[in-house]
């Protein structure tokens, strides 16, 4: 990943923790994981202690995440 792509999805993986706002899904095939949308990339998180904790499990490309 490159640096101007490492730091959109850095962005909007920090965006989503402070505001809750972001393009954000709930994964069908996986309880309990979400996935976060930032440009070609997706970050699956978890959401521990009652939400208050955004655990990142991984970052894939969009065509190797799925």
């Amino acid at each position: 990943m490159d640096p101007v792509e490492r730091s959109r999805v850095d962005r909007a993986i920090r965006q989503y923790a402070g505001t809750g706002h972001g393009d954000v899904k709930k994964l069908v095939d996986t309880p309990g994981v979400f996935r976060l949308r930032a440009g070609k990339w997706r970050a699956m998180f978890l959401l521990e202690a009652k939400g208050t904790v955004l655990r990142v499990v991984r970052i894939e490309n969009r065509g190797e995440a799925y």
